[in-house]
């Protein structure tokens, strides 16, 4: 019976999807920065919603940081329970969210970030967009 409610926890429970949210992290600590060039090589480049070139990149995120400080990755979305991920795992289907949205606030900013990420065709997560939002 423990056991039966152990793994039912478990199946319930939602990961934190930590490479995306590392990749999110390390974005938006290269545009804190005004490493504006190591900030671009974390995206998909041309395509993503971030601009073709590193210059129109450079206005995008120069409109869309709005704050300075620090920041707390607060949730990412869709949630995924490893319910669901064994469920696609049995099925033959991809395991893992083609796109996961990572969401920042901070207390010191004065509004929260959205940052969406897809995967390349290695496999590895980069930033396909990213936008500050109402509070």
């Amino acid at each position: 019976m423990v056991a039966g409610v152990g793994i039912g926890i478990w199946l319930q429970a939602t990961p934190a999807n930590e490479e995306a949210i590392a990749v999110a992290d390390a974005f938006l600590l290269q545009l804190e920065q005004g490493r504006v060039e190591g900030a671009y090589a974390l995206t998909l480049r041309e395509r993503s919603l971030l601009g073709a070139d590193l210059a129109s990149f450079a206005r995008i995120s120069a409109r869309q940081l709005c704050g300075r400080g620090s920041w707390q990755a607060l949730w990412t979305h869709p949630p995924q329970s490893r319910g669901n991920r064994l469920r696609r795992w049995l099925a033959g289907r991809e395991v893992d969210m083609p796109s996961v949205t990572v969401r920042y606030d901070g207390a010191a900013n004065p509004c929260p970030l959205s940052i969406e990420l897809r995967r390349d065709e290695q496999g590895a997560w980069r930033v396909f967009n990213f936008q500050s939002t109402a509070g």
